[in-house]
């Protein structure tokens, strides 16, 4: 490791409580971390030292050691009250960086809502750091897995456009890090820009805590700061479990089930950057186990000015809908997609979708507080009893760096919006109500070579041993993790794919693809697509055949493009990808259990390119020697369709919510 590098690990700590900046001027360590650091966080108890990325007390601005390297405007995240003034860093902005940052891969002793457990951090703190690039840089992240399990690192959102090895998704498109191993990570910004997020690919261990907010600006974006908006805010939203996630894989994986069942469980918490308030009175609180949950999460926004809420919805099985007293709520991004969107009281956002809205903080005087409201959607998942998560929204005067604090901490008294949905309305992706309108106007492909169905379904799968294991497939394939032998590398050898334990499709040409996936579960799920955003270019009730698809001849003037798309029960979408991007391409669900219980398939793109162009570098190939090529990844099954029987039981589980979903799709139509 570099010198540098050495240093900045010097100053992380895996091991003991999670500390956080607190204040400007007060750096405290607790028991749980309510918020976002940028870069590395510096325990109280260490001197101060040098790193390779500060973060500016002044500007809030990331700023590299060596040479002038910045962002091209400062991003403050929610949970510091570093206010900085508004700083537009153009100059230079236009020139490409290189943006290094280091992350340890640790564990620590925390209590995020109330009862303490051990948890996974990045560089001792939960959720993991901000990263920050501009449009045109290259971002290079060294990653040292401390774990005595493999990690490896997904860049959510973002394309990897001639650098898919760089996916971080193990046995699709990498060997994962091993337990004290690193890896470095290293790849342009080269077409994106907006709200992204980062994230584990291993297991469910993105549960854990493994997860932190990329942001990537652009000088022309269409919603800008200036001009559209003066200051930003990154708010994590997601639901949290007492139990850690590998006791769940391993439950509702085995015959057993996890607490008798093979469902999704329900969580015990929803987490509002990190934070909750666990039900210490629940029947289902561990006995005998201590309960004290945290102060809520208190976000301070400067009264009298256009906020930027980016929302971030991290969780492994909770839809949720968002609503802060008081505020209207005008949505001006969708995933990474700068869209005219609604003005609403609430806003639902599904696993793993990003949504930015801007507020007007005008509704009171220096020191009132709202609520920020969190409820989980019961309608569209088998949830027995709803949750729900509280925040403080506190106005601040905006002239100095730091909020005035008193002695006594207040809650709000404000009464929520009257028209907020109950807990058992429909799941609903937004522009499914709303249009939702891309700033940049991309009509819909046309010309499509290629149109394949995925098709989802919950059921017993008989594995190749003659074993059977409930779960979930696509195209009747319930997904094996060869985790030593990435696709990736077996495409490069041989120049296609015909495994069997894993559904895929490969797109020979460089064109546009239609995607239809059939959601044949009575059940609700979120679909997310690597290497590339898609255009939805339908959704209806029921299913579909790529014959039908084909001679419905699909135009769409600029429908919306986002990553990930929630699909209703007994549903389908279509979604059109340019297929561009070489590399071999995840399809899966975003319930973290579900892709768990085999949920995933591939999109193969131009596979001859993949064994003539890829040009991998050497520590990708290190990751996979002396493995065990055969080794069969966590908790992964595979079976074939002629092996496939209906599980009857494993339906009736969701029986309940089957006429609740026939009865909204008939609504809808």
């Amino acid at each position: 490791m570099s010198e540098q590098g050495q240093s900045t690990r010097d100053v992380v700590h895996s091991e003991g409580p999670v500390c956080f900046f607190f204040s400007r001027i007060d750096s405290r360590c607790f028991h749980t971390f309510p918020g976002i650091s940028k870069g590395f966080h510096r325990p109280e108890s260490q001197p101060s030292r040098q790193h390779s990325l500060l973060r500016s007390q002044e500007s809030g601005v990331v700023e590299r050691l060596r040479g002038d390297q910045r962002t091209c405007m400062s991003l403050i995240p929610s949970d510091t009250v570093l206010q900085a003034r508004l700083k537009m860093l153009m100059r230079g902005c236009h020139s490409q960086k290189t943006r290094e940052y280091w992350f340890e891969i640790g564990t620590a002793t925390a209590n995020p809502d109330g009862y303490t457990r051990q948890i996974y951090t990045v560089n001792g703190q939960f959720p993991g750091p901000l990263i920050e690039v501009n449009y045109g840089d290259t971002l290079v992240v060294h990653v040292h897995n401390t774990l005595d399990t493999p990690q490896a690192v997904h860049w959510h959102g973002l394309n990897q456009n001639g650098t898919g090895y760089m996916d971080g998704v193990p046995g699709i498109s990498q060997c994962p890090i091993p337990p004290g191993g690193s890896f470095i990570y290293e790849f342009p910004i080269n077409n994106r820009w907006g709200t992204y997020w980062w994230h584990s690919h291993y297991s469910n261990d993105l549960q854990e805590g493994i997860y932190g907010p990329l942001i990537v600006h652009h000088p022309e974006e269409p919603v800008r700061r200036g001009q559209d908006y003066d200051e930003d805010r990154i708010i994590f939203v997601g639901d949290w479990w007492h139990d850690r996630a590998e006791v769940i894989v391993a439950g509702l994986t085995s015959s057993e089930g996890y607490r008798g069942t093979v469902a999704s469980p329900e969580p015990d918490t929803i987490l509002i950057n990190g934070v909750g308030e666990a039900n210490c009175s629940s029947s289902l609180y561990p006995a005998g186990a201590s309960c004290d949950p945290p102060p809520r999460p208190i976000i301070y926004l400067p009264v009298n000015k256009r906020v930027r809420l980016r929302f971030i919805n991290t969780a492994s099985h909770s839809h949720l809908r968002l609503s802060l007293d008081q505020h209207d709520l005008e949505v001006v991004e969708a995933d990474s997609t700068p869209v005219w969107g609604p003005t609403l009281h609430e806003l639902p956002i599904s696993e793993a979708q990003r949504y930015s809205v801007i507020i007007y903080t005008n509704q009171g005087k220096v020191g009132d507080k709202f609520w920020l409201r969190v409820n989980q959607g019961t309608a569209c998942q088998a949830v027995g009893s709803p949750q729900w998560a509280l925040g403080v929204i506190e106005y601040y005067d905006g002239a100095t760096d730091t909020p005035v604090e008193g002695a006594e901490r207040s809650f709000p008294t404000t009464q929520a919006w009257p028209d907020l949905a109950g807990f058992d309305q429909a799941c609903r992706d937004l522009d499914e109500a709303y249009t939702l309108y891309p700033r940049q106007v991309v009509d819909a492909f046309q010309g499509t070579f290629l149109t394949h169905a995925f098709s989802s379904q919950f059921g017993v799968w008989t594995l190749a041993d003659g074993e059977q294991r409930t779960g979930f497939a696509l195209n009747n394939v319930s997904y094996q993790n060869i985790i030593n032998d990435p696709i990736l590398s077996v495409v490069e050898r041989e120049g296609y794919f015909d495994r069997p334990y894993i559904t895929n499709v490969m797109a020979w040409e460089n064109g546009e693809m239609d995607l239809i996936i059939n959601n044949l579960d009575p059940i609700d799920h979120p679909f997310h697509v690597h290497g590339n955003d898609f255009q939805i270019v339908r959704r209806s009730a029921g299913n579909v055949t790529a014959e039908q698809v084909k001679a419905m001849n699909i135009r769409v003037a600029n429908p919306l493009r986002r990553d990930t798309i929630w699909i209703p029960g007994l549903s389908y979408a279509v979604l059109r990808i340019k297929t561009d991007n070489p590399g071999v391409w995840t399809v899966h669900c975003h319930i973290g259990w579900h892709l768990s219980q085999g949920k995933l398939g591939a999109i193969i793109i131009r596979p001859q390119d993949i064994q003539s162009n890829y040009a991998r570098p050497d520590n990708w190939q290190d990751l996979c020697q002396g493995q065990d090529r055969n080794a069969i990844g966590p908790n992964r099954r595979a079976a074939t369709a002629s092996q496939h029987t209906h599980d009857r039981w494993g339906v009736r589980i969701f029986q309940s919510l089957r006429a609740k979903l026939v009865q909204r799709m008939s609504a809808l139509e």
